[in-house]
């Protein structure tokens, strides 16, 4: 009977201590959680430093930032002079009621040109900030503008 009352006591005892363990592994566990996703967290800034500021990886960028602003400019002209021959048409027929169908489509194919002209400027424009706005490539853009503005 004493046999039994020991073994009985013994497993019991091993019970209490593989709850003790265990409940001691969650604190642990809980304790150090903290610690460990701001080590991960640091881990993956460095991790995503490494791979995307490099001297390739800038000056690929700083050569796609120097021909988008290259393009902008372009586009700008572009949409001035659509609106320079818009004014010039403007002026030779002040009166748009009396303009012969020929020249409603010249008009009008004025207008078009102008209206894709700016649309094509904003979205340059939109695609170099959205660019700008990611802070690995921020480091890439070297004396360049920060952001352009449309009109």
């Amino acid at each position: 009977m004493k046999v039994i009352g020991i073994i009985v006591l013994s497993i019991f005892g091993l019970f209490v201590l593989s709850g003790l363990l265990w409940g001691l592994g969650v604190a642990t566990g809980i304790i150090s959680l903290a610690p460990h996703v701001i080590s991960n967290k640091v881990q993956m800034n460095h991790d995503i430093i490494d791979k995307t500021i490099d001297a390739e990886t800038c000056l690929r960028m700083q050569d796609w930032f120097r021909t988008q602003e290259g393009s902008i400019e372009t586009l700008r002209q572009t949409v001035d002079n659509d609106q320079q021959q818009i004014d010039d048409f403007n002026k030779r027929y002040p009166d748009s009621s009396k303009l012969s169908d020929t020249q409603q489509k010249d008009w009008q194919n004025l207008q078009d040109y102008y209206t894709g002209a700016k649309n094509e400027l904003n979205d340059a424009i939109n695609t170099y900030d959205a660019k700008s706005k990611q802070e690995n490539l921020a480091y890439c853009k070297s004396g360049l503008p920060l952001f352009i503005h449309p009109f």
